[in-house]
């Protein structure tokens, strides 16, 4: 008998995708998803930005940061 027809017909129902557990929803960083979105360009442009500025830059009020959040 060709073992490719043994189990013709016959359904394993739940077993071929495990049970999934509901797993709790990550609030999304804006800050992170900023970033995420950037080019190269504006991450070399974020980079001065930080060199230049020093402690005093701060992410959440640049200008690009505002503008993004303004768009989302």
């Amino acid at each position: 008998m060709d073992q490719g027809t043994e189990h013709k017909g016959t359904e394993h129902k739940g077993t071929e995708h495990p049970a999934k557990t509901s797993t709790p929803v990550k609030p999304v960083d804006p800050v992170q998803a900023y970033l995420d979105q950037m080019g190269p360009f504006d991450r070399v442009v974020l980079e001065v930005a930080k060199r230049q500025l020093g402690m005093s830059f701060d992410m959440k009020r640049s200008i690009g940061f505002l503008e993004f959040m303004q768009k989302k």
